[in-house]
């Protein structure tokens, strides 16, 4: 764990600190299962779970989807939900008459005032080997972005949350490659899954999209993780260079004031699970390319997935930056 901390750190740019915490999950899953080096190839996928209850379906992953589409807020069209249901890449969910879909479908953020609202269609499914063995559940939402007062803004924005749909092929043949050793080495196989939802804030006109991922590959545990896209009022993407005047600035300014939390913490609980050191990995947090903050109505707030700061017990951690803590804001997000 501490080297893939340090080769979190060490990432080129480019590399997101999403694609290592992926690597981690993995890493998990191969020690606790005893796969060997010799994969064997890849089982044919035959059958396809969409809904409940389990059916097998004879359907290859090309082939596979639904014409279901989100129900969009009443005046609005739901064109780019429609035609993300309609594709090929990715199996749809069947169920066509659930009121859970459209509770969760409906999905608007109600904590505060402001032009911006989303629905999310859940999007579902779950795949079985030849002997009808689960293999992998899939869910990727399908997220769509509406601006009553813009619309021009939330087409930019839906040009971003498009590009971060999870597609499942890759580790589908992870899966059918684990799978197909278990059986020949006489180990006991656990379902992988690959998940990821969305939510929204709002503060003052700026929107934050915040993804929520996770992913199992067997082993003890799966991993978390949270990242985040923030967005002006004219739905143009939003880095720390664009809301602070001297950003190196501000960044060591709220690194201080994240450490100063979580020694408060640490004095209030001395059996916490803080990582030694810890200090070193602060910069992380605020990396444009892994983005894990985002604006909420009482500040800046920073996200520490798992690994990160703490052991994974300690589960996903927040940190709060005042709003009214002196950051040399450039974008007057919370007035002057």
């Amino acid at each position: 764990i501490g080297r893939m901390r340090k080769e979190i750190k060490s990432k080129k740019k480019g590399k997101t600190v999403k694609a290592v915490a992926m690597l981690l999950a993995l890493a998990l899953g191969l020690c606790s299962c005893g796969i060997n080096d010799h994969l064997a190839e890849t089982l044919p996928m035959e059958g396809l779970y969409q809904g409940d209850p389990m059916v097998d379906v004879p359907a290859s992953l090309e082939d596979a989807g639904s014409d279901q589409e989100a129900e969009a807020p009443e005046g609005k069209t739901d064109e780019a939900s429609a035609d993300k249901a309609n594709s090929p890449e990715v199996p749809q969910n069947s169920s066509t008459d659930s009121s859970n879909d459209v509770e969760e479908t409906a999905q608007k953020d109600t904590a505060q005032d402001g032009p911006w609202s989303i629905t999310v269609t859940p999007n579902t499914a779950d795949y079985t080997a030849e002997d009808g063995a689960l293999i992998f559940s899939f869910r990727s939402d399908i997220l769509t972005v509406y601006n009553s007062k813009d619309p021009d803004a939330a087409a930019r924005v839906q040009q971003v949350v498009d590009k971060l749909s999870l597609q499942p092929e890759e580790a589908l043949e992870m899966a059918k490659e684990m799978y197909d050793d278990s059986k020949k080495n006489n180990y006991e196989f656990y379902p992988n899954s690959s998940e990821q939802t969305y939510s929204m804030v709002q503060t003052n006109g700026y929107l934050s999209i915040i993804v929520d991922s996770y992913e199992y590959t067997g082993g003890a545990h799966g991993l978390p993780f949270e990242y985040c896209r923030v967005f002006g009022l004219d739905g143009s993407r939003l880095t720390l260079s664009d809301l602070f005047i001297d950003v190196e600035a501000a960044r060591a300014k709220i690194s201080e004031e994240v450490e100063r939390q979580i020694e408060e913490q640490k004095k209030e609980d001395p059996d916490n699970m803080f990582f030694d050191g810890y200090e070193e990995y602060l910069p992380q947090l605020l990396d444009d390319e892994s983005a894990t903050w985002y604006l909420s109505p009482d500040g800046l707030t920073v996200i520490s997935n798992p690994y990160i700061l703490a052991a994974y017990a300690a589960g996903t951690l927040t940190f709060t930056i005042p709003k009214d803590m002196d950051l040399g804001w450039k974008l007057q997000v919370y007035g002057k």
